[in-house]
């Protein structure tokens, strides 16, 4: 009785924002953790996102292990919500420990692929995916970016992207084919596919380098 007590009492606190009261729960229980996880499915997104404050600091409480703290953020990288996913962002670049290029490039890396695949250009198969590198989407925001708002022929997209010829061909083959963007007249414009693209790659980027 008295473990289904907390269990009950674990998510009234959670919903009332008492995260500290949370973790000394946790720390004299640490079976409550599974109760916690099980709240990263929810659909109650203000419940999700409390659940990875409180692992957060569990974490730094060494509570919780690294790997299965940034299984729980990716996870919730993967949602469809935007807010949701800002938030594990911010909460993410709380902890300097996970803050860190090569874990934040993975992480990151598999937010933008729900948008984006490798853009290693294949006619007979446009969708070909091999693993989707940092340089690679560099290359399509720098694109993206000297096509937004303007209509661009292809060589001054190549000098703003900086790309040679058989490079060039390859991304804008990708990305045309993906509807990313659109040829009219010999020149190139973003489609709203593509504008969306590029907002959630800037958003990220943001946070990622904010003085930047």
């Amino acid at each position: 009785m008295e473990c289904i007590s907390k269990r009950e009492k674990i998510k009234e606190l959670i919903k009332n924002g008492k995260i500290n009261d949370v973790l000394q729960l946790v720390e004299e229980d640490t079976s409550l953790l599974e109760e916690i996880y099980s709240y990263l499915e929810s659909d109650d997104i203000q419940l999700k996102i409390a659940c990875l404050t409180i692992l957060g600091n569990l974490y730094l409480r060494g509570k919780v292990q690294i790997t299965l703290l940034i299984k729980c953020l990716e996870n919730v990288l993967l949602e469809d919500d935007t807010d949701t996913i800002l938030n594990a962002l911010l909460i993410l670049k709380e902890i300097p420990e996970v803050y860190q290029e090569d874990v934040l490039k993975r992480i990151i890396l598999k937010y933008i692929g729900k948008y984006v695949k490798d853009c290693e250009y294949d006619e007979k198969d446009k969708n070909t995916l091999p693993n989707i590198k940092r340089d690679k989407i560099m290359i399509i925001f720098e694109i993206l970016k000297a096509i937004k708002d303007k209509e661009l022929k292809k060589t001054k997209i190549m000098y703003a992207a900086n790309l040679d010829w058989k490079t060039f061909r390859n991304y804008i083959g990708y990305l045309l084919d993906n509807e990313f963007i659109k040829k009219t007249d010999g020149t190139y414009t973003l489609t709203p596919k593509g504008e969306l693209l590029l907002e959630k790659i800037e958003e990220v980027f943001r946070l990622i380098y904010p003085d930047k």
